[in-house]
């Protein structure tokens, strides 16, 4: 009884520690997240000034970010951080076959 008492104290702490670690990291992604930013000439961060009319018409990546706008937020930093699309080349046009 007393090495059942030991192995079920020694698998606590090695949860314990899993999760201090999970913890951890999670914290950690968090922490990178809130930090990274957009360009400094795109960061503006809470709309000011304008109505709710001249928001909405502005196309959603150009959209001043806006606390709990989880979606519209989530699209804009996708937009900002995207890397340029590649130039699409067109196929080489190869000659027909002689017969």
């Amino acid at each position: 009884p007393v090495g059942a008492e030991r192995d079920f104290a020694h698998g606590a702490n090695a949860i314990m520690r899993i999760r201090i670690v999970i913890l951890g990291a999670a914290i950690t992604a968090a922490a990178c997240i809130c930090v990274a930013q957009r360009p400094a000439t795109v960061a503006r961060l809470v709309a000011q000034n304008l109505t709710r009319a001249e928001i909405r018409s502005m196309p959603i990546e150009e959209r001043p970010d806006r606390p709990i706008h989880f979606y519209g937020n989530a699209v804009r930093r996708r937009h900002h951080r995207a890397p340029p699309a590649a130039p699409v080349r067109p196929a080489p046009i190869r000659p027909a076959p002689a017969r």
